[in-house]
């Protein structure tokens, strides 16, 4: 809270500036999300996979989080997976990057869940789909689009 109105109030500020200040505050974040709204509209990203998830995901993103995505999926590709347990309909693979043994992750599959789970956990903290569930996503089940459940609203 400090961060986002450091600028615009101090201990010393009487509640009613504070109230003004507030609306400042607002107004400057919206107008910030426009203009990055503006730029990612404006700016043609360069692809790096021949993937069309990839873009769709230039429409759906800022420019900032494509890259954080792109780098994702690019990264996709490194990983080797193997089928590591089924049962029923529920699926897991391991995960280990080409060349290495060691397995690090491991990406389950349910089939009634949107979502598949990584032992990274880089979706239930950051919002983006790891490298991991791209990987699966993209060589098992043949995802050729982005799905609205695998991206989390602003």
């Amino acid at each position: 809270m400090n961060k986002f109105f450091k600028d615009y109030v101090h201990s010393s500020t009487m509640i009613n500036d504070f109230v003004n200040q507030y609306e400042k505050v607002i107004d400057a974040r919206y107008f910030k999300e426009k203009e990055k709204d503006v730029r990612t509209k404006s700016t043609q990203a360069i692809m790096k996979t021949c993937h069309k998830i990839e873009e769709e995901a230039t429409i759906v993103y800022t420019i900032k989080s494509f890259m954080i995505y792109q780098d994702e999926l690019f990264n996709s590709q490194r990983y080797k997976l193997t089928k590591f347990f089924k049962e029923g309909e529920s699926k897991t693979y391991a995960m280990s990057p080409y060349g290495k043994e060691t397995l690090l992750y491991y990406v389950t599959l349910e089939s009634g869940e949107e979502i598949p789970t990584c032992t990274c956990h880089m979706f239930e903290f950051m919002g983006f789909l790891c490298r991991h569930i791209l990987c699966v996503l993209c060589k098992k089940s043949k995802l050729d689009r982005l799905l609205q459940q695998h991206v989390l609203e602003r």
